[in-house]
């Protein structure tokens, strides 16, 4: 996936979020919105790393700490290391469908 889809996937979740908050709508169109916004969550968390370049400057540098302690011998600093998997989509995706009940993940 590139960023281009991942962005359309993005904005596209936004707009059923909106409209399953704001329209009234009958309910076999809310269930068609439901499923929509479930199969976009579902791309929109699929990536290993994110598109946004902060938080790729923030897994750079926290990957880099862990280096430098281990190289200094300092390994109290590699722990940094367990910070990563909170700014991986995927990982984190797949957190959030196991405490919300989601079984398509």
């Amino acid at each position: 996936m590139d960023k281009e889809q991942y962005e359309a996937a993005k904005v596209r979740l936004e707009e059923v979020i909106m409209m399953l908050k704001y329209e009234k709508i009958s309910p076999q169109e809310r269930e068609r919105f439901e499923r929509e916004g479930k199969e976009l969550a579902i791309v929109v968390m699929s990536p290993w790393f994110p598109f946004d370049w902060r938080y790729r400057i923030v897994m750079t540098a926290i990957t880099a700490i862990g280096f430098w302690g281990l190289i200094q011998g300092q390994y109290f600093f590699m722990l940094v290391w367990l910070l990563l998997p909170l700014f991986s989509p995927r990982i984190v995706g797949k957190f959030l469908g196991v405490i919300t009940g989601f079984k398509d993940w």
